[in-house]
């Protein structure tokens, strides 16, 4: 019983430990120091290094940074009886440091003249300065989900607006878990706004002025409008009887497209209705949201064949996007293909080899079961392959193929009988 107690008080103790030496280091990645050198000319050397430190740093983090800086160094002087007091390079060092609160990590002077004619110094110095490193995710196709509008005519109820937030959320949560795409947030502007000024005022180290003015435009924008969406329940009442059947009806209807932002040219387009007779209309948002993201990430980033393991093949996406147990065709791509009329490249040709099943999953990438070949083993290793969702069975295809199972089970019942 001593030794539980002790472990259970040890535990959290060793997982806030660990915690907090992952995102420290998490944190402290994106701060990082780079020298550069800067010159510098003042009436005497210490205000000649004062300049030079801070063209090191408009050279690296820009005026933003740099002009706060410049008022922390001209606080360094010591002024007493209304003039100037020198200090010893020692201490001037350390004013400097503790002025500039890290914004300078260190420097050192290379070279020092001073014109005997005008008394003006000239400094040249090695400054290491702080800077804000971006993100690698930065470099892939850049996105970000707006605010979809709502059609004409249709009223901006409760329910409607939810189902656009719903939905809007839903799709931006799933294009993120693609790890395709850099996504952009264009929801909480004013909660950044916020956080910026809160780091622009006093009280912050200088060094974290190094995150301000990072921000990105995005490529595209996906975008479109609410058509319908509803939530009610149809009544219907049977003339022989007088009996009410009560029949729920949830569904939805939402057009949407991806602007090009630098031409305004419509990259892709598309509408997307669903409806139940049970469920609620924020599972309707999420199951349209989830179909729009799989369209978008198949028209730019099929999912790819990456190896070729027996019976097994390593896909090139995972998370959320890939359904563990879900079945996908095998795709088989061709030769590559041009529009003759505009030149434009159509993509290349696809066909149809077989289908694979998800049977597990990781954050970047899943696994798949072959379950269907209709080519040689050998071709896998040869060609290039991707996977494409299957697509859904309309509403027609399902209930025909319920009354093809009740008639099954029908004749079963006969036969026993």
């Amino acid at each position: 019983m001593r030794e539980s107690k002790l472990f259970s008080s040890i535990g959290p103790c060793v997982l806030a430990v660990l915690l907090f030496f992952v995102f420290s280091g998490f944190a402290d990645a994106r701060v990082q120091y780079r020298t550069v050198e800067a010159k510098g000319m003042g009436g005497s050397l210490q205000r000649a290094v004062e300049r030079a430190l801070v063209s090191g740093i408009s050279q690296i983090n820009g005026a933003v940074i740099s002009s706060r800086a410049k008022s922390s160094l001209s606080q360094a002087s010591k002024v007493k009886g209304g003039t100037k007091t020198v200090q010893s390079a020692k201490s001037f060092r350390e004013t400097i440091s503790k002025r500039t609160k890290g914004i300078v990590k260190s420097y050192e002077i290379l070279d020092q003249q001073k014109d005997k004619k005008t008394g003006i110094y000239r400094v040249l110095l090695s400054v290491t300065v702080p800077f804000f490193k971006m993100s690698s995710q930065l470099k892939r196709l850049k996105m970000a989900v707006v605010p979809l509008r709502i059609r004409k005519g249709l009223r901006k109820t409760r329910l409607v607006l939810d189902f656009e937030d719903i939905f809007r959320r839903g799709l931006e949560n799933y294009l993120t878990q693609t790890r395709r795409f850099a996504m952009l947030d264009r929801s909480f502007i004013a909660e950044q706004d916020k956080e910026a000024a809160f780091i622009k005022g006093g009280g912050m180290r200088l060094e974290e002025l190094a995150r301000l003015g990072n921000r990105v435009g995005t490529d595209y924008i996906v975008t479109g409008v609410v058509e319908r969406a509803y939530s009610y329940v149809k009544k219907t009442k049977m003339r022989t009887t007088g009996q009410v059947i009560k029949t729920p009806k949830v569904g939805a209807r939402v057009t949407y497209r991806i602007l090009d932002v630098a031409s305004t040219q419509v990259k892709l387009a598309g509408t997307e209705k669903l409806q139940r007779e049970a469920g609620s209309l924020g599972n309707i948002a999420d199951r349209i949201a989830k179909v729009i993201g799989q369209k978008i990430v198949n028209a730019i980033f099929p999912i790819s064949v990456l190896n070729v393991d027996g019976e097994l093949l390593t896909l090139g996406q995972g998370g959320d996007t890939v359904r563990s147990g879900g079945v996908y065709n095998l795709v088989r791509l061709g030769k590559r293909m041009t529009d003759p009329h505009t030149g434009e490249s159509l993509g290349r040709t696809e066909t149809r080899v077989g289908s694979v099943k998800v049977i597990d999953t990781q954050s970047k990438m899943s696994t798949g079961k072959i379950l269907k070949l209709m080519i040689s083993r050998r071709s896998l290793l040869r060609d290039d392959f991707i996977i494409r969702p299957r697509k859904a069975a309309s509403q027609a295809q399902k209930r025909a193929r319920k009354m093809r199972d009740f008639e099954k089970e029908m004749d079963k019942e006969f036969d026993k009988d």
